[in-house]
């Protein structure tokens, strides 16, 4: 019975389990793959809807942004030329550059890690690219920050051209616009020549005045004493440079020229046949009488080559030179951390009534003497001063320079013991350290460097100084009609 009883319990149970697996069935496998299929596009479009929305709000963002001079990541600089960098401009809008820096820790000198404006400025526009001109070029690998006019800056990673052997930011010249007015104020002008020969169909009977002479024929005059025969023209200017050439024959001691009947004297000819070039700067003229021929005795003297051209000033200046010139009497400066090495510029003495002063060493922007700096005075009475503070340590006589001339000032100051030989070969003296030479070129001088001369006045030249071995300032303090030019600093007496 047991047995039995467990046989229909073992019948029963399939019948059971079979029930419940029927209420339990689950869909079809058609069934169940449409309803994936369903579910998984509306996720997908769900996605696309939200990448859509969050892709234009970037892109507007991003336009947004463009909108506001952000350059970041679209301005490209891939090449060098010489001082020159090649910026690309990627953006949707003009690149406009106003100025620079040269950000380095391995480059000295206040040239680099400090703010160099353009003169003007410079637009690069979408998708072209323009070089951008620096006031030097270091030897290694640096970061050059662009500023742009909305005061935007732009760092770029600048690798030098390999073909550039070693850098130029030894030699710093010195861009004008970076002059700030402390005081007073100044303008930016240009060097005009005048152009061609203004004598190169001289005719004496055309526009030539006698003066106790005979004009015999086109090329000839005659004195019984001194006399000779002048130009009247009003071309010749005071401060201006230029070169007369002239050749023929004199019966008379010797001929003299000047720039106008009592004019800047030009030069001397002996008697008998002369050809003769001279460079001279105009210092003064008589309005109407630009050129002068005189016989210094009776005689008679025939020219049969004259030209006078002007010429630069000086060997660094031609048309287009700019030069600082002040309208008012007051101080420009630039900043300045050099102690050591050279400083050159162009200077002109316009006021006849004042004293000019260059600061190359100054811890603050003060005009004259004085402070913890080292100056060069220009003096009323034409002396050429170099001071230590408020003590001149160096001076010439009186009269050693000329107003209204341009003369280039070079002061070298040794960081330790050398010689100044690289500027005069003849000065192969070692010196010490903080040791100061001053030289001069232009005007009388000529072209070439010559050493200041102390004769009659104090100190000596060179002269050794180490009171002051910082700075922090170039400061120029001039007067109405002084002008300087053509600033150049190096770190190196070599």
């Amino acid at each position: 019975m047991f047995i039995d009883r467990i046989k229909i319990q073992r019948k029963v149970q399939p019948f059971f389990e079979k029930n419940v697996n029927e209420k339990r069935k689950a869909i079809s496998p058609l069934i169940a793959t449409i309803l994936l299929v369903v579910v998984a596009i509306a996720i997908i479009g769900i996605v696309l809807s939200w990448g859509k929305g969050f892709t234009n709000t970037t892109l507007s963002s991003a336009d947004n942004i463009n909108t506001k001079n952000s350059f970041t990541g679209l301005v490209w600089s891939f090449e060098t030329f010489g001082n020159n960098v090649l910026v690309e401009n990627k953006s949707k809008q003009d690149l406009n550059i106003t100025g620079y820096t040269i950000n380095s820790l391995d480059h000295n000198g206040f040239w680099i890690n400090s703010y160099h404006p353009l003169e003007t400025t410079l637009s690069i526009s979408p998708g072209t690219s323009n070089n951008v001109p620096l006031i030097c070029m270091p030897e290694g690998k640096f970061i050059l920050t662009l500023k742009t006019s909305s005061n935007e800056n732009i760092p770029l990673n600048i690798s030098p051209s390999k073909t550039l052997l070693g850098g130029t930011c030894e030699e710093y010249n010195v861009s004008l616009w970076e002059f700030a007015a402390e005081t007073g104020s100044y303008e930016i002008n240009e060097i005009a020549l005048e152009q061609g020969n203004n004598y190169s169909n001289y005719n004496f009977l055309f526009s030539w005045t006698e003066v106790s002479a005979t004009i015999n024929d086109s090329n000839t005059f005659s004195s019984t004493s001194v006399g000779g025969i002048t130009k009247q023209t009003t071309w010749m200017e005071v401060g201006k440079r230029y070169k007369l050439k002239i050749s023929g024959t004199t019966t008379a001691s010797g001929i003299v020229i000047f720039s106008g009947n009592n004019g800047t004297y030009i030069g001397s000819l002996t008697t008998g046949n002369f050809s003769q070039t001279f460079k001279k700067t105009i210092l003064a003229v008589n309005p109407g009488l630009d050129l002068y021929i005189r016989n210094s005795s009776a005689g008679v003297t025939t020219i049969t080559e004259l030209s006078v051209i002007e010429i630069p000033p000086l060997p660094d200046f031609n048309t287009g030179t700019k030069y600082l010139q002040n309208t008012t009497s007051g101080t420009t400066a630039i900043e300045s951390k050099q102690a050591y090495g050279e400083w050159e510029f162009d200077v002109y003495k316009g006021s006849t009534l004042t004293n000019s002063f260059v600061k190359i060493i100054s811890d603050a922007i003060i005009g004259s003497v004085g402070g913890n700096s080292y100056t060069i005075q220009f003096n009323v009475d034409e002396a050429l001063k170099l001071w230590r503070g408020g003590t001149a340590i160096m001076s010439t006589a009186n009269s050693y320079i000329s107003k209204n001339t341009w003369y280039r000032i070079k002061v070298a100051r040794l960081q330790s013991s050398g010689t100044f030989a690289i500027i005069v070969p003849s000065m192969t003296t070692t010196y010490p350290k903080d040791t100061f030479a001053v030289f001069i070129k232009g005007g009388e001088f000529g072209d070439d460097w010559t050493l200041v001369d102390t004769t009659g006045g104090s100190g000596t030249n060179p002269v050794t100084d180490s009171t002051y071995t910082t700075s922090n300032y170039f400061v120029a303090d001039l007067d109405v009609g002084d002008r300087i030019a053509n600033i150049k600093m190096k770190e190196s007496v070599d």
